[in-house]
């Protein structure tokens, strides 16, 4: 995929992947925070350049979560 998402595309497809319930890894949240961390820590290419909360999903919905998006990009709803 070369063709970049525009922030409309970007902000559908987020609405889109609610429906999979995604954990919100905040910083101030202490249930959350080490998992942020960790995931902020990693090296280039760093998952964000400014520290906002996460949405973090289950390995198990990853295949439906891809499908998803890409059959609404097939119909050109993305």
């Amino acid at each position: 995929m070369e063709e970049q998402f525009s922030t409309e595309q970007k902000n559908r497809i987020r609405r889109n992947l609610e429906s999979f319930k995604p954990l919100t890894a905040a910083k101030s949240k202490a249930e959350t925070s080490e998992l942020f961390a960790r995931i902020m820590a990693f090296d280039h290419p760093r998952p964000r350049n400014i520290e906002k909360d996460l949405k973090v999903y289950d390995w198990e919905h990853l295949k439906s979560a891809l499908e998803k998006i890409i059959a609404r990009r097939d119909k050109g709803g993305v």
